[in-house]
């Protein structure tokens, strides 16, 4: 018998949701799912390709009710005249896609509440779960031979983060390595924008190509936090999918296969020990080829969207909700 799921689709790009849904879809055929979602977004719909959206409002409400399991981002209200909220302790996941530890609801309101930065140094519910968003097919932007991606980088270093008064971090590194690296003409540093292609993706602007060039040209790609210092950015999958040695700050949040310091990416603390690791593993080539080769497959073992899909299935699966 088929496992309905129904998610609560945010009607805007979000990296879990779109991990999820991916995921999901790539899962169908194996585990017999049937996917409704509520809005076209984060690959809800595919130009040419599926379409999973319900677009009647009475038909999602129909849907809702002979559900196995429901989806519940952050950002969506329920009208509890309209749905019987009291069915989400048993079949409800909710997924809090936010970039900051702190709960957005209530765990107890669901069976299973699944956090994309759980935090290991902070307390939570037994049914919460870490659930990192991965990465999107649309970030093998090089495809997914490494050694083929490997021979045709030609820039040491990018470092194309995102700066705004949200993350002074990032900042603070990229003028440590303007500062140190000026005058190398093969590194970019500073974001680069341009060329957006959501010819089948609705991504709200996000699939620049020229920062794709940039990146699956790059031997090491730096990155920091994002927005209230959250660890897990869509630059960190990014870099590794287009085969990049990633340097990034040090991890404090639950994300189950990780990466290891030293052997698939290096962690800095500081900006003075990002440039030393920096200069040691440019002065090291095979070394650094090495690094990024164990990260990207790492990647493509644990941290696909299919992966990910497969990782929910199995999670809802050991708490009963798949029959």
């Amino acid at each position: 018998m088929s496992t309905k799921i129904l998610i609560f689709n945010q009607d805007h790009y979000n990296h879990c949701n779109a991990t999820l849904i991916e995921g999901l879809i790539k899962n169908k055929e194996e585990y017999d799912l049937q996917i409704f979602c509520s809005t076209s977004n984060n690959y809800a719909t595919v130009r040419g390709s599926w379409d999973h959206t319900i677009y009647d409002p009475e038909m999602l409400k129909k849907i809702y009710d002979i559900a196995d399991i429901i989806v519940l981002p952050n950002g969506i209200t329920l009208n509890p005249h309209a749905y019987d909220l009291s069915v989400l302790k048993d079949k409800g996941v909710f997924l809090d896609t936010n970039d900051f530890c702190g709960d957005v609801e209530s765990p107890e309101k669901y069976k299973l509440y699944l956090k994309r930065e759980m935090r290991v140094d902070k307390g939570y519910a037994e049914n919460v779960f870490p659930y990192c968003f991965g990465a999107e097919d649309r970030y093998f932007y090089g495809g997914t031979n490494f050694k083929d991606i490997w021979n045709k980088k030609h820039l040491d270093l990018v470092c194309m983060m995102g700066i705004d008064d949200e993350k002074p971090w990032r900042k603070e590194i990229q003028d440590r390595l303007l500062e140190d690296y000026s005058d190398n003409e093969n590194m970019q540093i500073g974001t680069v924008y341009g060329d957006n292609n959501d010819s089948d993706l609705i991504t709200d602007s996000r699939n620049h190509s020229k920062y794709f060039d940039k990146m699956i040209s790059g031997k090491i790609s730096v990155d920091g936090y994002g927005a209230r210092g959250a660890n897990n950015t869509g630059r960190f999958f990014e870099s590794i999918a287009c085969g990049c040695a990633l340097f990034y700050q040090t991890i404090n949040i639950h994300f189950p296969n990780g990466f290891v310091d030293g052997e698939d990416i290096v962690l800095f603390h500081s900006a003075q020990e990002l440039v030393d690791s920096v200069d040691h593993f440019l002065a090291h080539p095979n070394d650094l080829k090495q690094l990024a080769e164990n990260a990207f497959e790492r990647l493509m073992t644990y941290h696909t969207t299919e992966r990910r899909g497969f990782e929910f299935i199995q999670l809802c699966g050991g708490h009963g909700m798949i029959k």
